[in-house]
């Protein structure tokens, strides 16, 4: 398992339209002991990006893959506006 450097565990976002798969995901991650951020859209998930600066963002395939792409160029930019 990866961990954070100093007491405060990973945070994993987890951007997906899919409520059984984002329960599957959230309820795993935890159990590992990652604090876990969940998002609907890209819009939310940019907005938490920016708020909370998660260590891991895992995209869902069926947000699209040229907005996903758009939203990688952004978030490695830092920007989120």
């Amino acid at each position: 398992m990866l961990r954070a450097i100093g007491p405060q565990p990973l945070k994993i976002l987890v951007v997906t339209e899919d409520r059984a798969l984002e329960r599957q995901l959230s309820h795993f991650f935890d159990m590992m002991g990652y604090e876990v951020l969940q998002a609907a859209d890209t819009q939310v998930a940019l907005a938490a990006v920016e708020a909370e600066s998660p260590h891991i963002v895992l995209i869902g395939s069926e947000l699209g893959a040229r907005a996903d792409l758009t939203r990688c160029d952004l978030l490695s930019d830092g920007q989120t506006s």
